[in-house]
């Protein structure tokens, strides 16, 4: 099956570009045919422009260019592997979906796992952190997200949690005991949280115990 997606291959252009979908997905794959994309006025509008900070960062977080965009992707269920039951017992094909996926005519997403990132972004603010906390969580699909930078002696966090596993694990819990055994406190909404602390020597042990905490609260 071809299908077509956007690409930005250099800043301030857009193309088309076809690719392929397996006509039999992957056990874990879900096929939708899109219904409606809806694009970032934040990240990826700040890519397309050339005006993100992962262009003058001395360590981006991700490849700028050449750039897939993707972010809330509504489609109709055209295909899903053997497999998708035992996470979404009531899928059906024919059936709307919100995704995290490329905008385009179609999309394959594996839903085989949660996916945890808990890392630091050096020279980051509390602005292009949240940027840069939305930008992995299109990417990672479904996943749980810790970052962190550190800046004027203080750790600034951002947590977020893909629509998916909100009912199952929310950002804010893991806001506040991250933000907590900082020294500081935290707080948001089950897909998204921000706080910081003082402790900056117990950063990593906090990343560090980031995919425990996850586990455990899946259980």
């Amino acid at each position: 099956m071809l299908a077509k997606r956007l690409l930005f291959p250099a800043v301030r252009q857009v193309i088309w570009e076809t690719f392929e979908i397996p006509d039999r997905p992957d056990s874990y794959t879900i096929v939708a045919e899109a219904l409606c994309s809806l694009v970032s006025a934040g990240t990826e509008l700040a890519i397309y422009t050339g005006t993100h900070t992962n262009f003058t960062s001395a360590t981006p977080t991700f490849q700028t260019i050449p750039f897939h965009p993707g972010y809330a992707f509504v489609g109709r269920v055209t295909a899903m592997g053997d497999s998708v039951a035992e996470h979404y017992p009531t899928l059906q094909v024919g059936q709307r979906v919100l995704l995290m996926a490329a905008h385009g005519t179609a999309a394959a997403v594996d839903v085989a796992g949660v996916k945890v990132l808990a890392a630091t972004v050096d020279g980051a603010d509390a602005k292009s952190l949240r940027d840069t906390l939305d930008q992995c969580k299109n990417k990672l699909g479904s996943a749980v997200i810790l970052l962190a930078a550190i800046t004027d002696d203080k750790v600034a966090l951002a947590a977020g949690v893909t629509s998916d596993l909100t009912g199952r694990v929310k950002a804010g819990d893991l806001m506040r005991q991250a933000a907590e055994r900082l020294g500081g406190k935290g707080g948001g909404r089950p897909d998204m949280a921000q706080g910081g602390g003082t402790d900056i020597a117990a950063l990593p042990a906090v990343l560090k115990s980031v995919p425990d905490w996850v586990a455990a609260a899946l259980k």
